[in-house]
């Protein structure tokens, strides 16, 4: 995780000093959805290899935020599923939900268009339905963002991608990987 921690401060301060003064952040309720694809797609899990399905479904966010001073402040939940198959005639699926503590800087780039960047910390819950039964774990999890939007009045339009990254443990003693990046768009309602 120190990799992941290590590029994402780079980011902020590379962003920081080269672009311009942060916009007016106002308050927003953001909903996304979008593509999410794990970073390990066969994982060794209660001594089965199973092959996921790299390509999550039902992939859906939902994020509140609000600005203090020059910084945006926000909380999300983040869910997604990914099917897998164990190739001995087993298969399941993995069910992951995220409350993650969000902090980003808006930039403007023209009056309606602002770029951002953030990262968050919390914690990620696992749902596995395997070979062995059903286990479920909870873990850090972290993540950074850049994306851009385009606000008109009190709605705006958003773009996103994301490094998320967690390795919750669950019952049996098995970390099951639930990192990746994450394609989103959405729509936000704000003041």
């Amino acid at each position: 995780m120190k990799p992941f921690i290590s590029v994402f401060s780079f980011i902020v301060m590379t962003a920081m000093t080269c672009l311009g003064p942060p916009a007016q952040a106002d308050s927003a309720l953001i909903v996304k959805a979008g593509s999410f694809e794990l970073s390990d797609d066969t994982q060794n899990i209660s001594g089965v290899s199973l092959v996921f399905d790299e390509d999550a479904s039902s992939v859906f966010s939902i994020e509140y935020e609000w600005g203090i001073d020059e910084v945006v402040l926000g909380g999300e939940l983040l869910s997604y599923s990914n099917d897998w198959d164990s190739g001995l005639a087993t298969s399941g699926d993995n069910d992951t939900l995220a409350i993650m503590f969000n902090v980003k800087r808006y930039f403007e780039i023209s009056e309606p268009i602002q770029f951002y960047i953030g990262g968050g910390i919390g914690i990620a819950s696992v749902d596995f339905d395997g070979p062995g039964g059903s286990a479920d774990g909870d873990d850090l999890a972290l993540q950074v963002m850049a994306g851009v939007t385009f606000r008109l009045k009190a709605v705006g339009i958003y773009t996103e991608v994301k490094s998320f990254s967690s390795e919750p443990e669950d019952d049996f003693g098995d970390d099951i990987d639930v990192s990746g990046t994450g394609l989103f768009g959405g729509i936000s309602q704000g003041s």
